[in-house]
């Protein structure tokens, strides 16, 4: 007989040979059972009655992942392989069961458990070992539950289970597919738990059309996904708190990320965009979706660029100063010194301000173009903005620094702008 789970401690699983001589006693017995599809058809298993403190946790579970990654990040003197190198540790169970905690916490499966009418409505599925592959959140809270008050909560003491026969750990794979992640995958079950799970299986040899056709997600999702774990991985270096996921914002922001820095091709104008784009998700001030002002940074870039050169490194020059009046560029330049600057934290708050500044202008722009005042209204804004730097910029504390270039570009989008007006005069 293994050892009980007692009411004011907690005991994470009995020994293995223990857990598969109740099993084997037990199942022989059991009159009732339960569906359950694996090895790729539906099989009958039986249901049969454990002691609480019998199983062990799975500590492959999908939804720990990156609470995992979290656990360690912050707890540095632990190795590195702390979860998967002894399923059966005692420290790595009950670490596991305080990440459990934090998924009931928010599940609100407490509450739901508090209600004595509430008692076990399906079987919890164990591997042959004895490892949950479904039901470790249900339970955690009954073991907390029942460590709470063992006589309230009496009816947990027992609980019922159905036991797999003997599997590959891609066959556990497929049924935790199919049983969790496939049903949450737009609800409970977080997109970084996800993207986590599946980078560290494919890190551990599994295919990518399996992992696809498990997960029942398009090749586009799919790298999405996986591009975008990268840059909240990053984001999350970069803030100066590696792995901690719970403080990675939403996830729409990090694949509008994806989806749009993909169209960039030198490293630095990716990098650039990456950091402005942590910029606007960090933004005290948001304004909008911040998702949706990614989109509209891809989209206005080269003028996000100009804006961001002019404010940062107006003597460096790394957005091409050729830029003339009506945002038409001659070459490109290196943007990776700028980059820098605009990536630079004490930056932040100013970057997210030109964008958003940026973007707004742009937009104006764009709706005034419909109009055919198009031209005759840009001129009047030039010509105000020219009066401006006349009546109030010709002063000893101006700096004059990069003004000839700006005056030879104006020029020449003047004499483009007069020669098309001669033209259609004449027309």
């Amino acid at each position: 007989m293994g050892p009980t789970f007692e009411g004011k401690e907690h005991n994470f699983g009995w020994p293995l040979p223990a857990r598969k001589a109740c099993f084997s006693s037990r199942v022989e017995h059991a009159k009732l059972s339960w569906p359950v599809t694996i090895l790729g058809k539906p099989q009958h298993l039986k249901i049969i009655q454990i002691p609480l403190g019998l199983p062990k946790y799975r500590l492959l579970n999908g939804r720990t992942t990156s609470l995992q990654k979290e656990y360690l990040a912050k707890n540095s003197s632990l190795a590195s392989d702390f979860f998967t190198r002894d399923h059966e540790s005692e420290e790595a169970q009950k670490a596991q069961h305080g990440l459990l905690k934090e998924l009931v916490k928010r599940k609100e499966l407490f509450k739901f458990f508090e209600n004595q009418k509430q008692k076990q409505e399906e079987p919890i599925i164990l591997d042959e070992n004895g490892y949950v592959v479904n039901g470790n959140r249900r339970l955690c809270a009954w073991r907390e539950l029942y460590r709470r008050d063992d006589t309230a909560f009496e009816h947990f003491e027992h609980i019922e289970v159905v036991i797999l026969p003997p599997c590959e750990e891609e066959d556990i794979n497929d049924l935790e597919a199919k049983l969790q992640i496939v049903p949450d995958i737009k609800d409970e079950y977080s997109w970084h738990a996800l993207g986590n799970r599946i980078k560290q299986r494919l890190a551990n040899g599994a295919k990518e059309s399996k992992v696809l056709k498990q997960y029942q997600m398009k090749k586009k999702d799919f790298e999405n996904l996986l591009q975008a774990i990268d840059y909240a991985e990053e984001y999350l270096e970069k803030k100066g708190t590696p792995q901690q996921w719970s403080l990675v914002p939403d996830e729409h922001s990090f694949k509008r990320l994806a989806d749009n820095a993909k169209t960039l091709t030198s490293p630095g104008e990716k990098k650039l965009f990456r950091d402005g784009c942590f910029a606007l998700i960090d933004d005290p001030q948001k304004a909008g979706r911040v998702y949706e002002n990614i989109r509209l940074t891809r989209k206005y870039f080269d003028s996000v660029k100009k804006t961001l050169s002019q404010e940062f490194s107006p003597e460096e020059n790394e957005v091409d100063e050729s830029l003339d009046i009506l945002g038409a560029s001659r070459h490109s330049t290196s943007v990776m010194p700028l980059a820098s600057e605009v990536g630079k934290e004490e930056n932040q708050a100013k970057v997210a301000e030109i964008i958003r500044d940026t973007i707004a202008g742009q937009e104006q722009l764009d709706r005034d173009k419909k109009s055919s005042d198009f031209l005759l209204r840009q001129l009047q804004k030039a010509n105000t903005a020219i009066i401006e730097a006349v009546t109030i910029g010709l002063t000893h504390e101006s700096n004059s620094q990069g003004s000839s270039k700006q005056i030879d570009s104006i020029e020449a989008g003047l004499e483009k702008i007069k020669a098309w007006l001669e033209k259609n005069a004449q027309n």
